[in-house]
C-alpha cells in the first residue's frame, strides 16, 4: 500500500470511540508531571482471542500497576504509573467481546478501529492518544507476548539510568518460558558484538522450571526522586524486533511513527534505522523478560500461511527499507535495491517460481518512487496529522 492511501485509510479509519482531536502537525511537550514517570503500554489486536486475554493479564499484574494498591505508600507512589491501552484493528473473532469487558471494568482504555489499517498504523493511532495524554514512556507490546510482574519497571528504571538509549526491549523467551526466543537470538542479540558476548557469556539457564537471566539481581532504588536500577547496563544491538518496546517519549516526537509504506512487518526494521540516525540508542535489558509465544505463527507457517512462506513480502520490506534509509546516498539506495532484487529474483527463478519473480518487479519500482521522500517527514504526518 503506497503512503497516500496508507494515510487516507487511516484518516478514514478513526477509532470510533475516540473523544481526543488528532495532534496537529508538529510534536508537542505538555509539561512535565512532577511525581513518577507516566507510561502507557500499547497493545494492537487483530483476531487475538487465543492469547490478547492472557497479555492483558499479565499487563495488569505489573508491579507498578496503580490498581493494585488502593492505598499506597510514598514508595509505591513514587513507582512509575502504568496505562493499558488497546488498538482493536477490526476483528472479527471473540477479541471485541473479551476487550469490551476489560474497557468496562475500568482495566483498558480501547481504541476501535473500523477497518484493519495495519501493524503500523494501528500503533501509531496508540502512539499519538498516549502523547496527547502525557505519557513519559510508551510500551508497544503484541498481542502474543506476556510481560513478567517486574517487566516494565525494569524497562523504565533502565531508561531513567541511560538517558541516551530511545529504544530497549526485554529478553524474549519463547512460548514455553524455559529459553530465549530464537528470532530474537538470531535477529536480535546476534546483530552486534555486545549481543553475541552476553549470549557466550551470560547464557540463560534454567532453573526448577523456569527460565532466570545469570545477571539477575538488580533492584530499584530511588535517586534524586527518580526510580533507578544499580549496575544495569543494556546490551546495544541494531535491531531487535518490535514484539515488546519501551520507548521514550522524545523518540517517537523526533523520528516521527512508523512509516505508512509497511502495512505489517518490516516497519520495525526501517523505524530503528531513524532512531540509529538520531543518535538514540537500542538496546536489550538483559534482567528483565517477556514470553513471546510465536506457537500460533509457527503453526500457519506450517500450514503455509506464514511470513516466511511470502518471500515477496520479505523482499518488499528489504528493498523498502533501504529506499527510506535516511544515512544512505541515491547512488547507495539504487545499487542495494537492484542488488537485492537480482538475487531475490535469480533464487525464484532457480526454483521455478517465475510468476513471483514478475511480481517482484512492483516491489522494486515502489522502492524507487520511495527513494527521493523524506522519511522523517512521512513518518511525522504519519503519527501527527
Amino acid at each position: 500500500m503506497k503512503c497516500d492511501e496508507m494515510r487516507e485509510t487511516l484518516n478514514s479509519s478513526t477509532p470510533m470511540n475516540s473523544s481526543l482531536p488528532l495532534n496537529p502537525y508538529s510534536p508537542i511537550n505538555p509539561p512535565k508531571p512532577d511525581g513518577a514517570p507516566r507510561v502507557t503500554a500499547i497493545v494492537v489486536t487483530h483476531n487475538g482471542a487465543g492469547t490478547i486475554q492472557t497479555c492483558i493479564e499479565s499487563l495488569l499484574g505489573s508491579s507498578i500497576n496503580p490498581k493494585k494498591k488502593s492505598n499506597p505508600s510514598e514508595a509505591e507512589a513514587a513507582r512509575p504509573q502504568l496505562r493499558i491501552l488497546i488498538v482493536d484493528n477490526a476483528s472479527n473473532d471473540k477479541t471485541p467481546s473479551i476487550l469490551e469487558r476489560y474497557a468496562s471494568a475500568g482495566d483498558i482504555d480501547l481504541m476501535r478501529m473500523e477497518v484493519n489499517v495495519g501493524f503500523g498504523a494501528g500503533n501509531n493511532a496508540g502512539i499519538r492518544r498516549a502523547l496527547e495524554q502525557g505519557t513519559d514512556y510508551l510500551f508497544l507490546l503484541n498481542q502474543d507476548a506476556f510481560v513478567e510482574v517486574d517487566t516494565i519497571e525494569q524497562l523504565v528504571g533502565v531508561m531513567e539510568m541511560h538517558p541516551s538509549f530511545g529504544v530497549l526491549s526485554p529478553l524474549h523467551l519463547n512460548g514455553a518460558a524455559d529459553d530465549l526466543e530464537w528470532h530474537f537470538v538470531e535477529y536480535g542479540l546476534k546483530t552486534t558484538k555486545d549481543g553475541r558476548k552476553w549470549l557466550e557469556t551470560e547464557e540463560p539457564r534454567i532453573s526448577g522450571g523456569r527460565w532466570m537471566p545469570g545477571g539477575m539481581g538488580a533492584q530499584p532504588e530511588m535517586v534524586d526522586g527518580r526510580l533507578t536500577l544499580v549496575d544495569n547496563t543494556p546490551v546495544p544491538v541494531e535491531f531487535v524486533n518490535a514484539a515488546a518496546w519501551m520507548v521514550r517519549r522524545s523518540c517517537f516526537e523526533e523520528a516521527g511513527g512508523f512509516h505508512p509504506a509497511f502495512f505489517m512487518y518490516s516497519e520495525d526494521v526501517e523505524f530503528l534505522q531513524r532512531v540509529h540516525s538520531l543518535g538514540f540508542g537500542v538496546g536489550v535489558a538483559v534482567d528483565c523478560a517477556v514470553i513471546h509465544d510465536r506457537r500460533e505463527n509457527e503453526r500457519r507457517e506450517r500450514r503455509g500461511a506464514g511470513l516466511k512462506n511470502d518471500p515477496l513480502r520479505v523482499h518488499r520490506g528489504a528493498v523498502l527499507s533501504v529506499a527510506l534509509h535516511p544515512r544512505y546516498t541515491s547512488k547507495e539506495k539504487r545499487s542495494a535495491i537492484r542488488s537485492k532484487t537480482i538475487w531475490f529474483m535469480a533464487r525464484l527463478i532457480r526454483h521455478g517460481e517465475f510468476g513471483t519473480a514478475y511480481r517482484v518487479w512492483g516491489a522494486t519500482k515502489e522502492a524507487r518512487n520511495l527513494m527521493h521522500s523524506n522519511v522523517f517527514e512521512d513518518a511525522r504526518q504519519s503519527l501527527f496529522s
